[in-house]
């Protein structure tokens, strides 16, 4: 069985059993000139913390995950391509690649309530990273990930999963060109995630590491080359809401360099932290091939599904109960100069609130979920992907259309409004590495309304006129509201307006944006609210 020595990236992350315990698992990354070492299979995830579960446990015991292992030889985290006229970038070749080792706990019982400071499950690379570009090699790098304490969680029960992923990091990219991709994070529960870019770190345990030292040049804001290198250079840089990540570097010599990210996933429930993740991850950032007409492959193109106020926008805003079914158009324009010529698209949903075969809204990943997102066509199951996956796949241009009814399990656990991402992983078949764009819808859901009838502030105690409207909205109450704020969202959940009114029935207002949807929230000086949809011209 295998092991590995001289790691340079991993993650650690928990699951929740239906009988409350835990299984841990540990995933490991080094590039493939690292030699494996045939050893014991066993390792130790250390538990620290100025609290320990109250049943004595310290340390989580690992076995390697054949299973997963085998799912792809070698444990190869290249991208697949399909291309004849190039090979693809492996291990096997020699090439400059990475693979992965996966570990796995039995279930495991961990009693007690975390302290705020959280317990810290970590586990220390013995040694020795390879040469790195951003910073200095040879360290014995530090994974970790945190559970914290949460109000009025049940003793010796696991509450929360961490942050899951959709798939086994990306770690090969292309030089003089933008390179995107997602961290395709989720959460099993519902919970809510951040994503932040955190320092690489050396030790044996959490409390007694060091950050990695960068070297000269590079910071947590510039882990990859900054402009002052290369004025057409664009920082790494992740959105921290939805876990997207854009960088380009340019370099006249198109030579190859691996450079360390470290990427934080926290979750929330409820405004409290649950969790935090360490994903760290040795990226390559090498030559991209040419075409067979000697042109630059580039990435498939996705348009925006959605028109904000006359803009092409992949953000909208909808009412809950609403049905949404944006129409998806991609395109590849690059040819192979074998065969009918085109390349082929690969387009891979990814995201917790699609539904599990994308075609039965009720087969949710989160339980609590009553309804998912669906697809009008059937996929295929794509063995080529680790691991694998449903996708759709076409040539030169296609199109799908997915199906999403909102209700209110769609809405936070207040019953408030609650943006949801849905990702799509799409990229095409040249070698040695397919160019690959990963692109996020975000809707986000409204309440109509409380449903608590007796309440004299309601839906039955308001209209509104004219709408459509060239902007002036009237509305009208049953009785004088004592302090009521209006705020005012465009489709894309930004708060445009804002206006207190006292001791009113009767409301004038006067959506100053552009013609498009607006939607109106009152709120009274109990908290209820009131959501109405208005439509300018």
């Amino acid at each position: 069985m295998q092991t590995i020595i001289g790691a340079e990236g991993g993650e650690i992350t928990w699951e929740c059993q239906s009988d409350g315990r835990y299984v841990f698992h540990l995933n490991l990354y080094q590039r493939c000139a690292t030699p494996y070492f045939y050893s014991s299979s066993i390792r130790f995830i250390q538990i620290t913390g100025s609290s320990l579960p109250t049943n004595a446990v310290t340390s989580i015991l690992v076995r390697f995950d054949t299973a997963a292992y085998n799912a792809n030889p070698l444990g190869a985290l290249a991208r697949f391509c399909s291309s004849p006229n190039a090979n693809q970038a492996s291990c096997r070749n020699g090439d400059t690649a990475f693979r992965f080792a996966p570990f796995i706990s039995d279930t495991i019982q961990l009693t007690g309530i975390p302290p705020s400071s959280g317990w810290s499950f970590s586990f220390d690379i013995l040694c020795c990273t390879g040469p790195m570009a951003n910073v200095i090699s040879q360290q014995q790098f530090l994974i970790q990930s945190t559970m914290y304490g949460f109000p009025n969680r049940a003793v010796d029960t696991c509450y929360s999963s961490s942050a899951q992923f959709f798939e086994y990091p990306n770690t090969q990219f292309t030089l003089n060109d933008t390179n995107e991709f997602n961290i395709t994070a989720y959460s099993s529960m519902g919970d809510s995630l951040s994503y932040a870019n955190v320092r690489t770190l050396r030790g044996i345990t959490p409390s007694s590491s060091q950050a990695v030292p960068f070297n000269p040049g590079f910071s947590l804001s510039n882990i990859t080359p900054s402009t002052l290198a290369n004025s057409n250079n664009m920082p790494y840089a992740i959105n921290s809401i939805n876990g997207d990540v854009k960088f380009a570097i340019y370099d006249s010599l198109s030579r190859g360099d691996i450079y360390s990210t470290n990427t934080r996933i926290n979750t929330y429930r409820n405004g409290s932290r649950l969790s935090s993740v360490d994903r760290l991850v040795p990226i390559f950032v090498g030559p991209s091939d040419t075409l067979s007409n000697g042109t630059q492959n580039t990435a498939p193109v996705m348009l925006a599904p959605f028109v904000v106020n006359g803009q092409p926008s992949f953000s909208t805003t909808v009412m809950v109960s609403d049905t949404i079914e944006p129409f998806l158009d991609f395109l590849d324009i690059d040819i192979t100069g074998v065969g009918n010529g085109f390349q082929e698209i690969t387009i891979v949903p990814l995201g917790e609130n699609f539904s599990l075969d994308l075609m039965n809204a009720s087969n949710c990943i989160d339980p609590a979920d009553s309804s998912c997102a669906t697809f009008t066509f059937a996929p295929v199951l794509d063995n080529n992907i680790v691991p694998a996956k449903l996708v759709y796949k076409t040539f030169r241009t296609g199109f799908l259309t997915f199906r999403w009814i909102t209700d209110r399990s769609d809405l936070s656990a207040s019953g408030q409004a609650k943006t949801h991402y849905f990702t799509f992983k799409v990229f095409d078949d040249h070698c040695p590495i397919p160019k690959t764009i990963y692109k996020t819808i975000s809707i986000t859901v409204l309440p109509i309304v409380t449903d608590i009838e007796e309440l004299e502030f309601n839906t039955k105690t308001i209209s509104y006129f004219p709408n459509p409207t060239n902007g002036l909205v009237n509305i009208s109450l049953k009785n004088k509201v004592k302090n009521l704020l209006v705020e005012i969202r465009n489709v894309q959940g930004q708060l445009v307006q804002k206006q207190q009114f006292t001791n009113q029935s009767n409301l004038e207002l006067d959506i100053k944006g552009k013609a498009g949807i607006y939607f109106v929230q009152l709120t009274n000086e109990k908290g209820e609210r009131a959501n109405l949809k208005v439509l300018k011209q």
